[in-house]
């Protein structure tokens, strides 16, 4: 295969412009490096000015083009150039500094993507796999968006009318600001899933991926499109505790197993559960598991379809193909800082559901504590809420097998222990699981007297009832 020719995407005169000015005006030095690096020069005498100008506007602010001069001779540079030239070096004309050094910027992204080119065709070449052809993608691509266009520093007054506007458009008109959790007492605790990596933990037969599967459903029936990665079982498992949810007749393990007559299905076809075809959720099924990989796939899912929730079952089965490293600490390490820049990239919650360490089991007390996030403290860093999962009938049914004893009376509540929660207050919000058929609520009574769902895609259902906040205990933070 041939490859293409490495295109030449450079203006030395407007490099030249660039450094001229700031030669002139060095007061605009510290405001143009927000705009552009060394980087978008391609000239090496225009570069290493630029970062001489940048290190003396740290530390006098303003100086001349002598300083510079005399700086760079103190480097004793090896790049065939003479700092001479920036003695007689004037503006030849207007400068609009904002204007050309988004003009440098244009180019230097044009460069990184004529370099991504002949990357990604070199690849091709060399026969490489899909998975390492997409990390070469997925950096070149974050460097490209870093573009002109792009910026980190905001204004005080803009920041402000921003959060204002925002309040005056939801004040009054929603009850919270985030994602429907489908859970009252939650939106009451967290004001709804937020933009940022919220991690639901807890130990196997917990609950984990039940309580994932409840919040997407939720988010779904107010009109919120969603995107469930499921790492650990197949799409066709999900959906049968979907149904089941929705069809409490039968458990999840009977729909499985197949343990039903075709008059079953009838039924099923008939009943609630048929609400679950006109639900926006899309659900991740393949073997490819590797960050870099899924951080592109979300961001073309999310762009393309408006993905407004992605959730993730679950987050240890997940790998990084680009680190050397494969210990568990430094792969889910890394795979939680590139999942909370993704969620910063698209602007939407991210809920990824996370195992407990084993020495949950070893203490008398099994409450989980934000010290058991197995394999990495970066998790807990990365996170703006942390919520745990504990549920007593679980180790009561666990002690009765060992002992061979008759099981104690279940009380079916399920806990969630709100660990970290960035923006808000920590505590327990008591919930009601049915484990058999895969369903979460807030109360007894609706969750043993079900009803017919409410699919409300402008105005959820969830927010005209009442909320009734007992079972919540508030910590201080």
């Amino acid at each position: 295969m041939a490859l293409n020719k490495k295109i030449v995407i450079e203006d030395f005169f407007l490099e030249e412009d660039v450094i001229a000015y700031l030669l002139e005006n060095s007061h605009m030095v510290q405001d143009a490096s927000k705009i552009i690096t060394d980087n978008c020069f391609v000239d090496l005498l225009f570069k290493a000015s630029f970062n001489a100008m940048v290190e003396l506007s740290i530390d006098n602010k303003i100086f001349n083009r002598y300083d510079v001069f005399r700086l760079l001779k103190s480097k004793n540079l090896s790049i065939g150039v003479d700092p001479s030239h920036l003695l007689s070096l004037l503006p030849k004309g207007k400068v609009e500094l904002p204007k050309v050094c988004g003009e440098l910027k244009e180019l230097e992204v044009k460069r990184i993507a004529n370099d991504l080119s002949i990357s990604i065709q070199q690849s091709l070449a060399n026969g490489d796999d899909i998975t390492k052809l997409s990390s070469v993608v997925e950096l070149g691509l974050a460097e490209i968006q870093n573009g002109p266009l792009s910026t980190e520093i905001y204004s005080l007054d803009n920041v402000y009318e921003s959060v204002m506007d925002k309040m005056e458009a939801t004040a009054g008109v929603l009850k919270f600001s985030g994602v429907d959790t489908g859970s009252r007492k939650l939106n009451y605790v967290l004001g709804g899933w937020q933009p940022g990596v919220t991690i639901i933990a807890a130990r196997p037969g917990m609950g984990k991926t039940i309580a994932g599967l409840e919040h997407a459903k939720s988010a779904s029936k107010t009109g919120v499109k969603v995107l469930f990665l499921s790492l650990e079982m197949p799409k066709e498992s999900l959906v049968y505790r979907y149904i089941s949810s929705e069809f409490e007749d039968y458990k999840y393990s009977d729909l499985k197993a197949n343990r039903i007559s075709k008059e079953d299905v009838t039924k099923i076809r008939n009943s609630n559960a048929r609400v679950l075809k006109q639900l926006p959720i899309s659900f991740y099924d393949s073997d490819n598991r590797d960050v870099n990989y899924l951080n592109l796939l979300l961001i073309k899912e999310c762009r393309k379809n408006g993905i407004g929730l992605i959730v993730i079952d679950y987050l240890q089965l997940i790998r990084d193909n680009q680190i050397k490293d494969q210990s568990d600490f430094a792969q889910v390490s890394s795979v939680s800082n590139k999942i909370q820049k993704l969620t910063r990239k698209l602007g939407i919650p991210i809920v990824a559901l996370s195992q407990l360490s084993r020495s949950v089991e070893s203490r008398a007390n099994k409450h989980p504590m934000l010290s058991d996030l197995r394999s990495s403290g970066n998790i807990e860093q990365d996170a703006i809420v942390v919520i745990l999962l504990y549920r007593d009938d679980y180790y009561k049914y666990v002690e009765a097998k060992e002992s061979n004893q008759p099981v104690a009376q279940m009380d079916n509540k399920l806990l969630y222990i709100v660990a970290k929660n960035r923006d808000g207050e920590v505590g327990d919000v008591n919930r009601i699981v049915d484990v058999k058929t895969n369903r979460i609520a807030d109360e007894e009574s609706e969750l043993f007297g079900f009803k017919e769902p409410q699919v409300a895609f402008k105005d959820s259902a969830i927010n005209k009832i009442q909320p009734n906040f007992d079972d919540i205990t508030i910590r201080p933070f």
